[in-house]
């Protein structure tokens, strides 16, 4: 979502762009930025669940290129979601019920299928490009890792231009993959960056420690409108912004002009908790603070990930907060285990991403809800012992709805722990357990197409309506 209206701020306000060319440098990428703006960039057809092979030829394109002008890509994506973000996520969930059902109606809204995001990961690990999932939402460790690095940033998220990057962000509604040559023989990429600095100083030198709180006020993902309109009421509605700038965004040209006048941080909050009562102002505050401390305050170990650390730093815990195994935080991090089960495992909630389907029917997750809590099973167990539930959020009809799966402790199930311990003849003999599948109908079937197989006799067997 980023901050509302600082995108169009900046298509409106070309000064604040620097024209570059790219090559020979190592960048960031907001990888869950990217995934969907690709998909829809080479307008990659999504009808009947998708095109994974165009897909995946364009994912390889867009990289091949960047690899052709010494561009050194690293894809960053987003982890777990957790709870200051769960009504964010909820919310979008919800709007893309509503967009599937559109489509339905007008064939004109484009839903993501579901495996684009596998699809994007693998196509990465067979161009050998840098990947990483974050134990929770990526933008900060983004940020904090373009700072350590001292590299731009490519994205379209508008929260990237709050954060204090020296290297700059690049635009990537603005990226041009044509390559061009210079005289030299140097192939490039035309680009147009983004610097904070820049952005300061033509809106008449207002300090960086301002901007976090322009973001917090203007509205984000932490902080909705609705809470600051007490401030925004008590605000001179006779705005203005420098002469070279421009602006339709009656908020955002009363929050630049206003800040102009506000003083330091201190001053400026003060003035604005001086426009709630009394008793609301230490709340406010402190939704605020959390909102500015995001942009500012940021950390990230990835570089230790990246570097080929035996050992993977993470935050992540089971509910009653045990350190998860090694083999399971990388392969997470790698982005080999989905990020539904590591929120499951600890989070104890999981959201079913929404589809294009009949709403007539039960949604397409219901399949496979028996493996589903197989897994729920498996990953809690490092917490044994207890009876769990896990929340999964799923479309009901045409509404997103709330279940509650409860998951008891099975004796029969490895451990967490214990997995990677299994030889492949006990791993397969489970996985024929979870699908309740004999081992004779793939007796003879290549190595290579048992798992194929499976899935198919799976699905036959337990669709609904049946095939």
């Amino acid at each position: 979502m980023g901050v509302g209206g600082l995108t169009t701020f900046l298509d409106n306000n070309p000064s604040l762009l620097i024209d570059k060319k790219l090559h020979n440098q190592r960048i960031l990428i907001d990888g869950s930025n990217l995934f969907f703006f690709l998909y829809s960039y080479f307008s990659v057809p999504h009808e009947f669940s998708g095109d994974y092979d165009t897909y995946s030829a364009k994912v390889r394109y867009f990289f091949e290129t960047l690899i052709s002008c010494g561009i050194d890509a690293y894809v960053i994506l987003d982890g777990n979601c957790d709870d200051k973000k769960l009504p964010t996520k909820l919310m979008r969930i919800k709007d893309q019920i509503s967009k599937s059902r559109r489509y339905i109606q007008t064939a004109r809204c484009t839903i993501l299928p579901l495996l684009s995001s596998d699809t994007f990961k693998a196509t990465l690990r067979e161009l050998g490009v840098g990947l990483a999932v974050c134990d929770n939402e990526a933008d900060e460790e983004i940020a904090a890792l373009a700072q350590k690095w001292q590299c731009p940033v490519l994205t379209n998220d508008s929260d990237f231009f709050v954060y204090n990057l020296s290297a700059g962000v690049i635009l990537l509604d603005y990226f041009n993959l044509e390559v061009k040559v210079t005289q030299e023989g140097q192939k490039y990429l035309d680009i147009q960056m983004f610097y904070v600095d820049h952005l300061l100083k033509k809106i008449n030198g207002i300090d960086y420690s301002l901007w976090p709180l322009f973001a917090t006020l203007k509205g984000n993902d932490y902080v909705r409108g609705k809470t600051l309109e007490p401030f925004f009421n008590g605000v001179s509605k006779k705005g203005k912004l420098p002469k070279h700038l421009s602006s339709r965004n009656e908020k955002i040209v009363l929050l630049l002009s206003w800040l102009q006048h506000a003083g330091t941080f201190d001053e400026a909050l003060s003035k604005v908790l001086s426009r709630f009562k009394r008793e609301n102002r230490a709340h406010v505050a402190s939704v605020i603070m959390q909102s500015v401390n995001t942009y500012v305050n940021l950390s990230t170990d990835l570089d230790v990930f990246f570097d080929g650390a035996s050992e993977i730093p993470s935050t992540l815990r089971s509910p009653k907060l045990r350190p998860l195994p090694q083999w399971f935080i990388r392969g997470f991090r790698c982005g080999d285990i989905p990020t539904f089960l590591s929120d499951a495992c600890v989070n104890h909630r999981v959201i079913l991403t929404p589809l294009i389907e009949n709403y007539s029917l039960n949604n397409a997750h219901c399949v496979t809800g028996d493996i589903r809590h197989w897994m729920y099973t498996m990953v809690t167990s490092s917490d044994s012992g207890d009876v769990k539930t896990i929340t999964e959020h799923s479309r009901h009809e045409r509404n997103l709805k709330k279940f509650l799966i409860t998951v008891n402790s099975d004796p029969n199930l490895p451990l967490l722990y214990a997995l990677p311990e299994l030889d492949m003849e006990k791993r397969q003999a489970l996985l024929l357990e979870v699908l309740k599948i004999d081992e004779k109908v793939i007796q003879h079937v290549d190595p290579d197409l048992k798992v194929i197989v499976l899935c198919l006799v799976y699905w036959c067997q337990n669709s609904e309506p049946a095939i």
